[in-house]
Formats: C-alpha cells, structure tokens, sequence
C-alpha cells in the first residue's frame, strides 16, 4: 500500500491542474458559441466603398470678340472666364467582402488546448514516476 501522505504538493498540482483544463473548456465553448450564434444572424452588412466618377474639367471660354476700329481707340482685350465644374459625385458601391482569414481558428486552438493537456498530465506521470 502506498503512503499517502506525502502526495499533497502533487494533490494541489492536480487540482490547479485540471482547474486550468476547466478554464479552457469554458473558453473553447464560449468561442464555440460566439462563432455559431454570429452565423444564424445571416452574413455580415456589406462594405461600402466609395469611388469617384469622372466629371467636366473646366474650360475658359472668351467673353468678347476683339474689333479694330479705325480710330485711336486700344482694342478689347479678350477675357478670359473659368466656367465652373459641378463637384465630384460620390456614389457608394457595396462590396460583399468577408472577414479575413488570420489567426488559428477554433481547431487550431482546440489542438493547442489538447497539446498543452496532454503535456500537463505526460509532465506529471513523469513527476511521479522519478519519486518512486
């Protein structure tokens, strides 16, 4: 029969232990939850952008047309008059884009989940066999 007095710093790891592993648990199922109740909504809005359309440029037009008149007289000069442009036109266009794929995902972070599990308990079979 085993002694069992002398596992209690080994009974806090495991309670620590698998506290942790319930930690997680709730957090993979919280971001399990997130991603399915976000889903039922239907897609996302879509983006809108904004682009310009070409429009008029100015042009100068003359306003008078230069005579010679036989006398002394200077001549007219023509002026020269900028006719306004209307202001660029922004029409919006939606565009359907989705969200970028970054980051690992939720199997990414379940395998992480299991491979840090299965490394806390490989680390304390190893603990427990070097004391006997």
């Amino acid at each position: 029969m085993r002694d069992w007095a002398g596992f209690g710093q080994n009974r806090i790891f495991t309670v620590i232990a698998l506290g942790l592993v319930g930690l997680l648990i709730l957090g993979l199922l919280g971001i399990g939850g997130l991603i399915f109740f976000t889903r039922l909504r239907g897609p996302a809005t879509p983006t809108v952008v904004a682009e310009l359309t070409p429009t008029a440029t100015p042009t100068k037009a003359p306003t008078a047309t230069p005579t010679r008149t036989p006398t002394s007289v200077p001549t007219p000069t023509p002026t020269w008059v900028a006719t306004p442009s209307p202001t660029p036109v922004v029409t919006p266009t939606p565009t359907e884009e989705g969200v970028p794929e970054t980051g690992w995902g939720p199997l990414g972070g379940a395998l992480l989940g299991s491979f840090l599990t299965i490394l806390i308990f490989v680390s304390r079979r190893l603990r427990f066999a070097a004391r006997s």
